[in-house]
């Protein structure tokens, strides 16, 4: 029978070059995947050398593409080890279509999820095959693992700052050009909605009153 150390780790290096292909066709897609993917989520290495220098670039506010990014990797001193100039022009041609990055990085970290959970897991296998091991501490341990994947993978479901202040400035913009309107869901009674701005997504509302007073109604 195979044993789980024989066995290949969760990887996707098809969805690795496509995701890294897709960032050099269209150099403003970093945007919509930086805030849910690191390099050490990927599984070559030599595709994290190849991520971390298209972020490096996207931080100068420059675009990646084949020749920016040639020229980074070579200033860090890895372009002959991810493969060279020729494997930086195959990745393009790896990619079916660019608007498909946000789907190739949800891949490449679901793997690297799964790669975290077996290590955890490793960890905890040989902590508790040590015999003088304190039953309570090994607990302990596996728990600090386990939470630490947790947090780890609720820290990368925030939204890119970007992403709000886009959203927060279209909200703003709307309630100017509709002064004195509702913020939110309308009641349909127009002093209350004067005095609470409408029913908010992030109020708990509450209709209480006697029986018979018109709940139902409004």
């Amino acid at each position: 029978m195979t044993t789980a150390v024989d066995r290949l780790p969760p990887q996707n290096t098809d969805a690795e070059r496509s995701l890294l292909g897709s960032l050099l066709i269209d150099a403003e897609a970093i945007t919509r995947i930086a805030g849910t993917i690191g390099p050490e989520d990927f599984y070559r290495q030599a595709h994290r050398s190849i991520y971390e220098a298209i972020t490096t670039i996207s931080t100068r506010d420059e675009k990646a593409d084949y020749v920016t990014l040639c020229d980074q990797l070579v200033r860090a001193g890895t372009l002959a080890d991810v493969g060279g100039e020729g494997y930086v022009a195959e990745l393009t041609s790896a990619v079916p279509t660019p608007f498909h990055v946000e789907h190739y990085a949800a891949i490449v970290r679901r793997a690297s999820i799964l790669r975290q959970i077996i290590q955890g897991a490793t960890r905890m296998v040989a902590n508790a095959y040590d015999s003088d091991a304190n039953p309570e501490k090994v607990l302990d341990q596996a728990e600090s693992v386990i939470f630490g994947i947790a947090n780890e993978v609720l820290a990368r479901d925030f939204e890119p700052i970007r992403e709000i202040l886009h959203d927060f400035n279209e909200e703003l913009m709307k309630r100017v050009e509709n002064k004195g309107a509702p913020t939110g869901v309308s009641t349909g009674i127009r002093g209350l909605d004067t005095l609470t701005g409408g029913l908010q997504r992030s109020d708990l509302v509450i209709l209480a009153a006697r029986p018979g007073v018109g709940k139902t109604a409004i």
